[in-house]
């Protein structure tokens, strides 16, 4: 009978002891869940915080896409300006390529005044081309 005591007391006792484990074990689990879970959330306030600070460090988007439309359309009137610019000047050069060729093109009997009034003609209008 005695025997059977010790054996049941035993037994009990290694019941316990193994319970004792057992928590221990799932409240070491339980804490290392727990801090897991703590760092995650840190990291993430951590994160929202860098987005903010980014956010206020980058100028807004909408602000950026609106000045390079407006410089694109400037862009495109000042070409236009420039190639309406390039033909006047195109046609002015024309025009005076005719004049010096009808002027040389003519006879020289002409008086000496006159002779000199187209060699001066010439002379300018090679100056402005």
């Amino acid at each position: 009978k005695k025997k059977k005591k010790k054996k049941k007391k035993k037994k009990k006792k290694k019941k316990k002891k193994n319970r004792k484990k057992r928590k221990k074990k799932v409240i070491k689990e339980e804490n290392q869940l727990h801090k897991q879970l703590q760092d995650a959330t840190k990291k993430q306030t951590d994160l929202i915080k860098e987005k903010e600070i980014m956010k206020q460090q980058l100028p807004d988007c909408s602000l950026l896409t609106e000045k390079v439309q407006s410089l694109e359309i400037q862009l495109s009137q000042e070409r236009t300006k420039n190639e309406l610019e390039t033909t006047e000047l195109k046609s002015q050069i024309a025009e005076q390529h005719k004049v010096i060729k009808k002027l040389k093109a003519k006879p020289t009997g002409r008086s000496e005044e006159q002779q000199h009034e187209m060699e001066q003609l010439l002379m300018r209008a090679k100056q402005e081309t």
